[in-house]
């Protein structure tokens, strides 16, 4: 780049050399965009900037976007990848890569992909790059980007976390600020860069320094009071002047009066050959020589109008030539191009653009040309482009052809959903829907499309009834049988009896030979809603759902129920390792909702099986991608997860925090009941049972209302009992234990069995039968010798040894209370450590070397974990005034002065008792 081309933008140049310096630090993705009308200048800028990026080191990846080329899948995304080494382009997990091949037309036999596949390989092919070097996405003219490339570079911005990318990219603006990849970061990331109109003497400067003239003052004056400023209009006026005549007389030559006109006349001047080269180059997404004669264009390069690199690739000078070339042309000739460049275009997508863009009006033909472009482009990962060729297609459909209009609807609605454009798929399906009559599996598809959407957007009866339209209108069987399948799905979490009916019309309907991925995930699905509903496992359904899945079936039509089986039967170990291997999986095929969801399971198996380091970082992941994406679809999942951990190291400020904004963001749903749920722990951990038991309360009001009587799903019911019978209010205590053991005669686990039989020893030690407290203590030890939930055991333990104790066998009550601050303390379980604590203190059997009492030491225990006077106070039955005298004799005995000396102290006294 010579220097001579920024002579009027120095400051400018200097704010971009700010930014790139700042941006190499690796403290996240950054964008800085370079705004203003066509013709301001932006090119040169960015390029200049391309160029200092460079000299500082850094990788730069360059698209420089065209208008037509925003039609074409990918094509930005092959640019910013060319120079990209073959190795690292093949290294991401296999389903990315294929995803990839396909997108860059890379191979024959790639395959089909989807776009979560191929945006997860571009965050692994730009993350890979960042970590070996600073690495610069630099788009020109980014509003033409095309939408694939766009969505893969918004998806992979967001996700990159402290990687050292950045973005640098020119926005032509007019009017409003479009919307380009760039802005998928936060606000605070990003920053804009408004380029003024050239000064006068600004003006004067570029042309001196482009031309090799110095115009006349009053023919400056005129030229920059023509263009406003605008560089690219003022150099082609002074280049216009100058082949006019001379310099002396430029002040006084007519100019004219708009870009297209100059440009016109440029070309009017070349020869009919070069005339008709340009038109076709600029009617071409990719302008190169394999479709434009290259021996046209020479007088158009000498004219300045375009230059053809070493690879044949035809760049106009400025983009404003190439649209001015293509909108001054008659439609006829442009119809005219675009029918010839149909008939050489090998590519598929390229190929019907150009036929959609010949035709004067509906005709079948192109229309299946499109049908055949839209599959080709789905397959690529494209889904913004294949709804827009879907909409081409529809657009070009004969009137008298209705189910062909209604097919293309259902394709458009379709790639529209997958494109995440639901009002534009609805509104698709209405107008169609209204339309459409004919009974049959056309109006069926439609219906059932629509249906699926209202009942998604709320309109839940509404979506269900047409549901139930579709399936009176389907003859397909395997039709009908997704749409019971859709129904079931949607059904379940409101209406268990109806969403079971129809999961089962669907593995009726299916055939286990020549659909077994569709036959199994609908078998499962009908089993764990059973389950659900209260009925006993059918185990010899799961298997049989789970080993046809295990064949391998279609993304879609893999069961969550597969994961969700073994975790509800407190098999954590089987459950683990089908969670990793589709955490794994998830990952490769970048399906972040799935990622999220996954994260989530496994964070609680590693809570409740005593991995709380590895739960930490699982509830961390989940929560930080759940923040980085559009949907909230696993939020509440992600927060709960967070909380549960939280609650369970102690966090309980943080964990109250998470649950709080669970219930902020979503209301009587799953979620809510997941927020309650860990609010009513926290409440529980700080001895509050009166807030438990009105969190666990309002959580099982919602698990009733969506119709789950199944407690694996929600496991609060047993600390529900815990909080009642601390309230002393045991005929609800019994009621609700009795639902418990209810559902134990049915479905027999070991979590329910030992914290039911844990539940029963509290209320009775509550009712003063200690005999049937032991009894049923030792009963729930039994148990979790087949659980693997330590921190379960010891809670139980600690119960069990409370027992002992007020039956005077204090050397087993100690035995037991032991083993459950070890676990504890393991663990990582304050809050809980100091509950055990302060319980093994009551059991000593003689006096601590400074005279503690065991009241004194159990509230000194408490109040070193943490506990306020108040919490204190609920936890070990006295007042308020109690604890902090015992506090005070407690301080003098051991000759401190403050709570922040208590925990030392404690652990000095307890080594000398």
């Amino acid at each position: 780049m010579e220097p001579n081309r920024l002579v009027a933008r120095r400051d400018e140049l200097e704010t971009i050399e700010r930014f790139c310096a700042g941006a190499s630090t690796g403290e996240g993705a950054t964008a800085l965009a370079i705004s203003g009308p066509a013709g301001i200048g932006k090119t040169t800028v960015w390029r200049a900037g391309v160029e200092r990026a460079r000299s500082q080191g850094w990788r730069v990846l360059v698209a420089e976007a065209a208008n037509r080329e925003a039609a074409l899948s990918f094509a930005g995304l092959a640019d910013l990848l060319a120079t990209v080494d073959d190795a690292l382009l093949e290294s991401p997990p296999p389903p990315q890569r294929r995803a990839l091949a396909a997108a860059l037309l890379r191979a024959d036999d790639a395959g089909s992909s989807d776009f979560r596949a191929l945006a997860a390989a571009t965050t692994t092919v730009l993350g890979e790059l960042a970590a070996s070097q600073p690495t610069l996405i630099a788009v020109d003219d980014a509003q033409w980007l095309d939408a694939a490339t766009a969505d893969a570079l918004r998806f992979a911005l967001r996700r990159l976390g402290g990687a050292p990318v950045a973005a640098l990219v020119s926005v032509r603006q007019r009017g409003g600020r479009p919307e380009t990849f760039e802005t998928a970061l936060p606000r605070e990331r990003r920053s804009e860069l408004k380029l003024a109109p050239l000064t006068l003497a600004a003006v004067h400067e570029v042309i001196r320094a482009r031309l090799g003239v110095a115009l006349p003052r009053r023919a400056l004056v005129r030229i920059v009071e023509r263009t406003e400023g605008n560089v690219f209009f003022a150099l082609e006026i002074a280049r216009e002047l100058l082949r006019s005549g001379d310099v002396a007389r430029a002040a006084d030559l007519p100019l004219p009066p708009s870009v297209q006109e100059l440009v016109g006349l440029q070309v009017a001047r070349l020869p009919p050959a070069s005339r008709d080269a340009l038109l076709l180059a600029s009617a071409l997404a990719v302008p190169t020589t394999a479709a434009v004669p290259v021996e046209d264009l020479a007088a158009a390069e000498d004219a300045g109008i375009v230059r053809v690199d070493a690879g044949g690739r035809i760049h106009f000078e400025h983009p404003l030539l190439a649209s001015a070339i293509y909108e001054s042309t008659p439609v006829a000739r442009r119809r005219d191009a675009h029918r010839r460049l149909a008939n050489r275009s090998e590519d598929l997508e390229e190929r019907a653009r150009h036929l959609a863009l010949a035709a004067a009006g509906p005709d079948e033909v192109v229309a299946a040309e499109l049908d055949a472009a839209v599959r080709h482009t789905a397959a690529r990962g494209a889904s913004t482009a294949a709804a827009q060729l879907a909409q081409l297609a529809l657009a070009a459909t004969p009137g008298h052809d209705a189910d062909a209009r209604a097919r293309r609807t259902v394709t458009l609605a379709h790639q529209l959903l997958v494109a995440g454009e639901t009002a534009g798929a609805r509104a698709a399906l209405e107008q169609e829907c209204a339309r459409y009559s004919e009974p049959g599996d056309l109006r069926a598809r439609l219906l059932r499309e629509l249906g699926s959407i209202l009942w998604y957007e709320g309109e839940r009866e509404t979506g269900y009834g047409l549901l139930r339209e579709a399936l009176e209108n389907a003859r397909d069987p395997e039709l009908a049988a997704r749409t019971h399948a859709a129904a079931a799905w949607l059904l379940h979490d409101t209406d268990l009896p109806r969403a079971i009916e129809h999961a089962d019309a669907a593995v009726g309907l299916f055939d286990p030979g020549q659909q077994p991925g569709p036959y199994s995930s609908a078998l499962l699905l009908a089993a764990y809603l059973r389950l659900t509903n209260g009925e006993p496992p059918d185990e010899e359904a799961y298997m049989r759902g789970r080993a046809l899945q295990e064949q391998g079936v279609e993304w879609d039509d893999v069961s969550p129920v597969v994961g969700m089986w073994p975790l509800l039967h407190d098999d954590f170990a089987d459950a683990r390792a089908i969670y990793r291997a589709g955490l794994e999986r998830s990952r490769a095929a970048g399906d972040v909702t799935n990622v999220q969801g996954t994260l989530v399971r496994l964070a609680e198996i590693e809570c409740w099986t005593g991995d709380w380091p590895e739960a930490d970082r699982l509830a961390a992941e989940a929560v930080a991608l759940a923040d980085r994406t559009d949907s909230t679809a696993y939020l509440g999942s992600c927060l709960y997860a967070r909380a549960l951990v939280d609650a369970h190291l102690g966090r309980l400020e943080s964990a109250q925090q998470a649950g709080e904004r669970i219930l902020a963001t979503f209301e009587a749903s799953v979620q809510a009941a997941l927020g309650e749920w860990v609010l009513g722990f926290v409440a529980l951990s700080r001895a509050d049972a009166a807030g438990a038991d009105a969190h666990y309360t309002r959580a099982q009001e919602i698990v009733d209302a969506l119709g789950q009587r199944e407690p694996a799903r929600f496991r609060f019911q047993p600390d529900q009992v815990e909080a009642v019978v601390a309230l002393g209010d045991l005929p609800r205590a019994r009621a609700l234990l009795d639902a418990l053991d209810a559902r134990g005669a049915v479905f027999p686990r070991p979590w329910l069995l030992a914290t039911a039989a844990r539940g029963r020893a509290l209320l009775a030690a509550a009712g003063g039968d200690l005999a049937a407290a032991q009894a049923a203590g030792e009963e729930a030890l039994r148990h979790h010798a087949e659980l693997a939930m330590p921190f379960e055991r010891a809670r139980t333990l600690v119960v069990q040894g409370g027992i002992l104790r007020r039956l005077k066998q204090k050397r087993a009550a100690r035995t037991l209370l032991e083993e459950a601050v070890a676990i504890f303390e393991r663990l990582g379980a304050p809050v809980w450590s100091a509950t055990a604590r302060a319980e093994l203190a009551r059991t000593a059997t003689r006096r601590a070397a400074v005279g503690l009492t065991p009241t004194e030491r159990r509230i000194a225990e408490l109040a070193a974990a943490g506990f306020a006077n108040p919490e204190i106070a609920a936890r070990v039955f006295v007042s308020r005034k109690t604890v902090e005298a015992n506090l005070a004799r407690a301080y003098r005995k051991l000759g401190i002065a403050s709570r922040a000396q208590l925990a030392r102290a404690l652990d000095r006294d307890a080594s000398i008792s």
